[in-house]
């Protein structure tokens, strides 16, 4: 199965919806930029695991595991900013 990409207009959507909302406190911001690394390796991962995972099984941890990097990685770009 191919790797699920969005596009950049659904990811600029994203980064927009996650600038707007109300930030969350800085303690939270920080254990989130401390552990989103170490996260998004373990989430590719899995992803590139389940690709030995029988569809639909398969398929959808796959995308479970697209969708969350690339809402950490949003999260990221926008909170984790030195």
């Amino acid at each position: 199965m191919a790797r699920f990409e969005f596009s950049k207009a659904e990811v600029d959507a994203l980064a927009k919806a996650l600038r707007e909302a109300p930030r969350p406190p800085q303690s939270i911001i920080d254990e989130f930029c401390t552990l989103w690394p170490d996260l998004e390796k373990g989430l590719k991962a899995l992803e590139k695991l389940a690709s030995d995972i029988p569809a639909p099984v398969g398929s959808i941890i796959q995308y479970a595991c697209a969708l969350l990097i690339w809402a950490g990685d949003a999260a990221s770009h926008i909170l984790c900013r030195k």
